[in-house]
């Protein structure tokens, strides 16, 4: 959490119990969020969070995806 509020991330779902309806993840989700996708790059290359990363990297099994925030289209 430290890593997360020092560069600006917050923390929307953190479910251990996830419900798949579709395909094969894990039934763990979480979905930070952070002020761009570049802001979150910045997080995750950062020499705080990639001297912890290994906490998780040796206890699970998953996937990290960067995405944009969607923007509806102007629909008239």
């Amino acid at each position: 959490m430290p890593t997360l509020q020092a560069y600006g991330g917050e923390v929307l779902v953190a479910d251990y119990n996830s419900e798949v309806a579709e395909g094969a993840p894990s039934n763990v989700s979480v979905v930070l969020r952070f002020a761009s996708k570049e802001a979150a790059h910045v997080w995750y290359n950062s020499p705080e969070y990639q001297a912890i990363i290994h906490h998780r990297t040796d206890n699970s099994e998953g996937i990290v995806v960067f995405a944009d925030q969607f923007t509806p289209p102007n629909v008239n």
